[in-house]
């Protein structure tokens, strides 16, 4: 898509004030320059510093028009390079973590975990308390919270509004609590 007639003068204006007579000229001299600093900057990660060289020549014909004659060229596009380099390493940093999370909770539920004899009974007897405690309606909610479904999926498997879900639940919770004690 072709740039805008006020635009397409902005960047002629601005090679001219930064001595270029055409873009390939511009970019054949500082392509390298920002791909070496990128190139740097991830320490060696390639297709990142491709990335932040494209990007830092992306901001650059957007931003022509705010480059002030008189000034260096070198300086102004060093720190667009490096705005771009630290953006995409926040970028970066946010996705590897959020894939981190994502493989500790695909591994919380792939792992086997170690039953151990005394962990079997202690669930039979909290299982017991809970049977012969509670009143049929908690029971219910109990068992679906414990295996982790929402409010909205139990209020819909039991048939009963999402807030009678979360009362019973928190009842649930109230009469056994004099009872948590007796397991700790």
């Amino acid at each position: 898509m072709p740039l805008p007639v006020s635009r397409r003068h902005q960047n002629i204006d601005f090679l001219s004030k930064a001595g270029y007579e055409s873009w390939n000229d511009f970019f054949e001299e500082y392509h390298p320059k920002m791909k070496k600093f990128a190139l740097r900057f991830f320490h060696g990660d390639y297709p990142q510093a491709e990335d932040a060289a494209a990007e830092t020549f992306y901001r650059v014909l957007h931003a022509a028009d705010t480059f002030q004659d008189g000034k260096k060229i070198n300086p102004w596009m060093y720190s667009i390079a490096r705005n771009v380099c630290r953006d995409l390493y926040k970028k970066e940093k946010k996705h590897r973590r959020v894939e981190e999370v994502v493989e500790e909770r695909v591994q919380e539920f792939t792992e086997p975990k170690m039953i151990t004899a005394e962990d079997h009974d202690l669930e039979q007897q909290i299982h017991l308390v809970i049977e012969n405690t509670l009143p049929e309606q908690f029971k219910e909610v109990l068992y679906l919270a414990v295996q982790k479904y929402s409010y909205t999926e139990i209020a819909q498997q039991l048939d009963i509004p999402r807030g009678t879900v979360m009362s019973r639940l928190h009842r649930a919770r109230h009469y056994l609590q004099p009872m948590k004690e007796d397991f700790l």
